[in-house]
């Protein structure tokens, strides 16, 4: 079979296999491969960077506390609880305010609150709304609003040598708090200092580290924690599904349809973080469905896997009249050049050649080992046509030879006779071959 006759087929067959192989996919098979490979591959993706986003926001967490903390334990802050304010200690907490919401993505404020179990009272805040509007004469002290007067309490409690820090997610007022207990200048501890952040800290971070998109938004989820990856219109459908998915005093579910959103459906996957922060992300229902590209590429691919592996298969086997081709030529050309060689005193004639067609036809029937009539028939077309061509070339040497002896005969009188290169025309006979 000629190479175009094999290409063709291979084609045919391709487009005729690859149409049924569409056909199966979209009654059905598309699904079956999405829900049983492709999805869990995706989910799978999803959950490990999931567990990469909490340990980015524990460290978050973790970075804000440790700073707090200094702050909590340095002198300037502690003094806030003294009937005295030294000018230096005003400016030193000014300066570190301003240096914080400078240079700390997400940072809001500062508020410390004493112990008082009554009404506790604000020593210092950074928020101009709690200034109460007095001051305290030559001393410098500025007084503040009790706790009880602010708008965005909530129930501290009294502070010991035992307390430790603590994180509280706030989702009315989209803020992380960050509560450390404090002691006054004598080492007594006296109460909280608040730190307040928003998510535009975590989102800072994760995008910094690569984990979610510029444009990804974080939404901080009543007192849960938070979820990531979430768009403005999402995050109603969080709020009305999320006490289902994420049960109060229970586990966060690990991957769960959680609503229909605009123009998709999205999931909700779940963990938490080894600081007991809960994470979530949400993740788009394409992610988890095979798109037009990829139906597309898997076609494509389909289709040239095929026509590759028949165009292999046809060609397991060459082509008998091109491997007999092949063999007459490597016959025809050893002959020549054993006749070369034995007859180095002899020019090469056409006669010569012309001659031994039938002698030559004779020796390669039997080199070939040919029995079938058929056979010997298309051995004697291919012989004659490659012993023509070899006549051809040595007719064509000849005339040049000739053309040539007579232009120098012209020029300088006799000539020498032409010396033949026979290794050239073998050459030349091995190359047209």
């Amino acid at each position: 079979m000629r190479t175009s006759n094999k290409v063709a087929l291979t084609i045919l067959i391709s487009v005729l296999v690859t149409g049924g192989f569409a056909a199966l996919a979209y009654t059905g098979l598309f699904n079956v491969l999405e829900t049983g490979f492709f999805s869990e591959r995706v989910k799978t993706d999803q959950l490990v960077k999931l567990e990469n986003i909490s340990e980015s926001i524990t460290f978050w967490n973790q970075d804000n506390i440790s700073r707090f903390d200094a702050l909590s334990r340095d002198r300037n802050y502690q003094s806030v609880f003294s009937l005295t304010q030294r000018e230096e200690e005003i400016l030193y907490r000014t300066q570190s305010s301003d240096s914080l919401e400078d240079k700390l993505m997400g940072y809001r404020g500062i508020r410390i609150v004493d112990n008082d179990s009554n009404d506790p009272k604000v020593q210092y805040s950074t928020f101009a709304g709690d200034i109460s509007g007095e001051e305290a004469g030559d001393d410098g002290r500025r007084l503040y609003k009790n706790w009880s007067q602010l708008a965005d309490t909530f129930e501290l409690d009294p502070t010991d040598q035992n307390s430790v820090a603590k994180t509280i997610f706030d989702g009315e007022s989209q803020q992380i708090k960050y509560l450390l207990p404090i002691q006054d200048s004598g080492f007594v501890s006296r109460g909280w200092m608040i730190v307040y952040m928003n998510s535009e800290g975590i989102a800072d971070r994760l995008t910094g580290d690569g984990l979610i998109a510029g444009a990804g938004g974080v939404q901080v989820i009543d007192s849960r924690g938070v979820i990531v990856d979430i768009r403005p219109e999402q995050v109603e459908a969080v709020n009305n599904d999320i006490d289902t998915l994420w049960p109060i005093d229970e586990v966060p579910v690990d991957f769960a349809l959680l609503a229909q959103g605009v123009n998709d459906k999205f999931w909700l996957a779940g963990t938490i973080a080894k600081d007991g922060t809960w994470v979530g992300k949400l993740v788009p229902g394409r992610l988890l469905s095979f798109t037009t590209g990829i139906q597309v590429l898997l076609l494509a691919t389909v289709f040239v896997s095929i026509a590759l592996l028949l165009f292999l298969l046809l060609n397991i086997r060459p082509d008998r009249m091109e491997v007999l081709r092949g063999r007459i030529n490597k016959l025809q050309v050893s002959l020549l050049r054993d006749w070369l060689e034995n007859h180095e005193d002899r020019k090469l004639r056409l006669a010569d050649l012309e001659s031994r067609r039938d002698e030559v036809r004779q020796e390669l029937h039997g080199g070939l080992g040919l029995h079938r009539t058929k056979q010997l028939e298309k051995a004697d077309t291919l012989i004659d046509e490659g012993w023509t061509r070899i006549i051809e070339i040595l007719a064509e040497k000849d005339i040049e030879r000739g053309e040539e002896s007579a232009g120098k005969a012209g020029a300088t009188g006799p000539a020498a006779p032409p010396i033949g290169s026979k290794q050239r025309i073998l050459i030349k006979i091995l190359y047209l071959l």
